[in-house]
């Protein structure tokens, strides 16, 4: 049961969708999850979990609960729970999380860095 604050329902039951066809550049700010099945080049925050179907891709830096991946991945990614690699997924970029499922077939080049901590990892270090 979604709830409402100030008149507006809660995040709790968002779920966004960017189809097959649609291709998107520029930043995507969401406060539930979200499935790609598009295209998309810009950076996405979401407080929920991501899926990238079999045919979607992104490109740019990501933060997300959960990441569910079928399709394609080019960037930073860094997922505060959980990380699943699909079989037909391709993934290449720096990926932080705490856990990962990579299941055969799966194609990554990058690095991966799981930490209990997402947050420290994922920001870059300062020089004193």
């Amino acid at each position: 049961m979604k709830s409402k604050i100030n008149g507006e329902q809660s995040g709790a039951n968002i779920f966004n969708i960017i189809g097959n066809g649609t291709n998107i550049k520029g930043d995507i700010n969401a406060n539930g999850d979200i499935r790609i099945d598009g295209s998309v080049i810009g950076n996405l925050n979401s407080s929920g979990k991501l899926i990238i179907g079999e045919q979607g891709h992104i490109e740019g830096e990501t933060s997300v609960k959960i990441a569910d991946i079928s399709g394609n991945y080019k960037g930073k990614l860094t997922a505060a729970e959980l990380v699943i690699l699909r079989a037909s997924s391709k993934f290449d970029g720096d990926l932080f999380t705490k856990k990962i499922v990579i299941e055969e077939g799966s194609i990554f080049n990058g690095t991966l860095t799981m930490e209990k901590d997402t947050t420290k990892t994922a920001s870059p270090k300062k020089d004193n």
